[in-house]
């Protein structure tokens, strides 16, 4: 069908929404935590459907997509597992006597590296911005918004549920675990533009 032939780029990205919405279904297959899969999933969704709507407008090249892709894996990973029990890096933890399920940071690492290439190619593609000094550092204070702003959406969502102890299990004994949370997604978001930059405008043909 050509509607799904990986040989053009918009093929390739409804395969990978296949592959996502199949996975999601998976993810409802006794999860580890009822709220915490109704959570997750509502943000996985969200996130989803409002990424398909820009892409009508901005159509996103394949590493925006790819990046974008695996940030939702994780998502749903955590709606199946949680980010405190996800059952390798509680291996990970057991086996290495590390002092948390490190499945948390790599999320909030996720956080940062893939949103802010999405963000990026609106910037450029709807010439809302031009490249400078200035547009990195919006860039990245976008992505520190939204490390706040998931801070906060986790604190309240908790209040409003009657779910403190969830929130509190989620900081895993770190009293600063939100700051470092914000720092790696900030970092995180500071490596994918470093790395990623100059191939990005490759594929979205910019100078």
């Amino acid at each position: 069908m050509k509607l799904f032939d990986v040989r053009t780029k918009e093929g390739l990205h409804r395969v990978l929404l296949g592959v996502l919405i199949v996975f999601a279904i998976w993810t409802a297959i006794n999860p580890y935590d009822s709220y915490m899969w109704r959570a997750n999933f509502m943000v996985a969704l969200a996130y989803t459907v409002g990424f398909i709507v820009i892409y009508r407008k901005v159509k996103f090249s394949t590493l925006s997509v790819d990046l974008v892709f695996i940030h939702l894996i994780i998502i749903l990973l955590a709606a199946k597992y949680t980010y405190e029990e996800f059952p390798p890096f509680n291996w990970l933890r057991d086996n290495y006597d590390l002092n948390r399920n490190y499945f948390d940071r790599v999320g909030h690492f996720f956080q940062g590296f893939a949103p802010v290439i999405a963000m990026r190619e609106i910037y450029l593609k709807s010439n809302y911005m031009k490249k400078s000094k200035f547009f990195y550092v919006t860039l990245v204070m976008f992505t520190l918004g939204i490390s706040g702003a998931w801070e906060l959406l986790e604190f309240v969502g908790s209040e409003v549920a009657g779910k403190t102890e969830v929130y509190t299990l989620s900081m895993q004994g770190d009293v600063w675990d939100a700051q470092r949370d914000m720092l790696i997604c900030t970092v995180a978001a500071i490596m994918s533009l470093l790395m990623f930059s100059k191939y990005h405008d490759k594929q979205i043909g910019v100078e």
